[in-house]
């Protein structure tokens, strides 16, 4: 699921390059307002506000933050699958 909104965040960061600055209400961030967007905002606000700086995070940021966190799942999911068909084996990033 982690990888699903990921990728809707991603849209919507890409996207996002069309809004407005004035359109954000002042006390709102940019991560706020961009999963104001997706379908369950509360759990985008904990994923991806577990990071301190993304309070500060421009949309460069908050897009390289999303694609980390894409990355980071699909690489836990491998090493998941790996396990599970084979036992414990020890996976590098090559």
């Amino acid at each position: 699921m982690v990888s699903t909104l990921s990728y809707k965040i991603l849209f919507l960061l890409v996207n996002a390059y069309t809004l407005s600055p004035t359109t954000h209400a002042s006390e709102s961030t940019l991560l706020e307002v961009v999963c104001s967007k997706v379908k369950n905002a509360d759990f985008c606000l904990h994923v991806f506000g577990s990071y301190p700086s993304v309070r500060t995070a421009d949309l460069p940021e908050l897009g390289t933050l999303a694609i980390d966190k894409a990355r980071d799942k699909a690489a836990a999911t491998k090493h998941d699958i790996v396990w599970r068909l084979s036992g414990p084996v020890l996976i590098t990033n090559n």
